[in-house]
């Protein structure tokens, strides 16, 4: 998003000393967060030590990994949902938490294979957030390997007004 926004302002004649300042002043409005299916991926990576204890409860309590997008950190854990419903009310909660009411939103949806939990993140997330425009990007192999098939992920950036020219 934040390479979205300074395309943008070049396109707009602003010069780099202009764009910096911008960027530096809207990033932290930037908000992202979703889930994976379950933690399988996350114990091949070692994010997560594998163990008896977490494997029973994880997969009796059917919790989901949720993470969410952090500029000084990364992909940082937000803990587990139980459930694709308890993932779904947390990282709403977070989204009216972690954003201002006040702005218009653009809302970029990504997900790994789960086209149907991708379109009830959005219909959640347009509840409670004004968006301006939706876009669909599929996460990238390198971030499935980390996330997992079945992940989806929802990031919310101040709207840029119009419709983006999206190449790609």
């Amino acid at each position: 998003m934040i390479t979205l926004m300074a395309l943008d302002l070049v396109k707009k004649g602003k010069n780099v000393k202009e764009i910096v300042e911008h960027l530096e002043s809207e990033k932290h409005k930037v908000y992202g967060a979703g889930f994976s299916e379950s933690f399988e991926t996350l114990f091949k990576t070692g994010r997560v030590k594998k163990g008896a204890g977490i494997t029973i409860i994880s997969t009796l309590m059917r919790l989901k990994p949720m993470f969410e997008l952090n500029f000084e950190k990364g992909v940082e854990s937000l803990g587990g949902g139980m459930g694709f419903k308890g993932a779904l009310k947390k990282i709403i909660s977070n989204i009216i938490e972690k954003t201002d009411e006040t702005l218009v939103y653009d809302l970029f949806m990504s997900g790994a294979g789960a086209p149907e939990r991708l379109k009830k993140l959005e219909e959640e997330i347009v509840k409670v957030r004004k968006i301006n425009n939706i876009y669909y990007w599929p996460i990238v192999p390198m971030m499935i390997n980390t996330l997992g098939k079945g992940s989806v992920m929802a990031t919310l950036s101040p709207s840029f007004g119009e419709e983006l020219e999206i190449v790609g």
